[in-house]
């Protein structure tokens, strides 16, 4: 018998690390960059947020698209291409994105121009490879406990996979709500003394 996917640890624990990176640094901490460019410090015009905005999800989206399939075909071609090599270096490259994530929002604190800003914000956006790793990992796990004894997948692999899409997708939508108003609070609370103590906490 297959073993519900919740009852897994394995799934637990990628679950709960994509729910923090997640509600961290997606919704929380970058729907709090604008605001804080915004800032009287930074002298930035409409137009300039508007370049803010979109080079760094330009980045983004190249990080996920390419660096990640680059980096994941390159531990696979020298580690082998089986499921614990692919799961393997998809926790690595999770543990690299999350690194740069903490380290570039914790530097938010040493940018005292908008240049220096925007180069800090398009950097962090080489870390959005996480999320395509932890979408991998959820499924290489779903996978392998889906699988009979024998090796073959059983019947409710499908089922699993569902399952995989549906929790990823209500743990983003949840994180969506819950995220912002944390951030969003302890930025308002903490602004007067200390502007970018929000993405310390990180």
């Amino acid at each position: 018998a297959v073993e519900p996917l919740w009852r897994t640890d394995d799934i637990r624990t990628v679950s709960l690390v994509f729910l923090f990176l997640y509600s961290t640094i997606n919704v929380g901490l970058s729907g709090l960059v604008v605001t804080y460019a915004k800032l009287d410090i930074f002298h930035m015009s409409d137009e300039t947020v508007g370049w803010f905005l979109g080079v760094p999800w330009l980045v983004r989206a190249f990080s996920a698209a390419v660096i990640f399939p680059a980096l994941l075909g390159t531990w696979t071609h020298y580690r082998g291409s089986d499921d614990v090599s692919i799961r393997a270096g998809s926790i690595i490259i999770v543990r690299v994105g999350a690194t740069i994530s903490c380290v570039i929002f914790a530097l938010f604190g040493l940018a005292t121009t908008s240049t220096t800003l925007f180069v800090l914000c398009s950097v962090e956006g080489l870390a959005a490879m996480w999320d395509s790793a932890c979408s991998v990992l959820l499924s290489s796990l779903s996978q392998r406990d889906g699988c009979t004894a024998t090796g073959e997948l059983a019947g409710s692999s499908k089922s699993n996979q569902g399952g995989i899409l549906g929790l990823r997708a209500l743990l983003q939508t949840s994180m969506a709500c819950v995220g912002p108003f944390v951030f969003n609070a302890v930025y308002a609370e903490t602004l007067h003394w200390m502007m970018p103590f929000v993405f310390y906490m990180l």
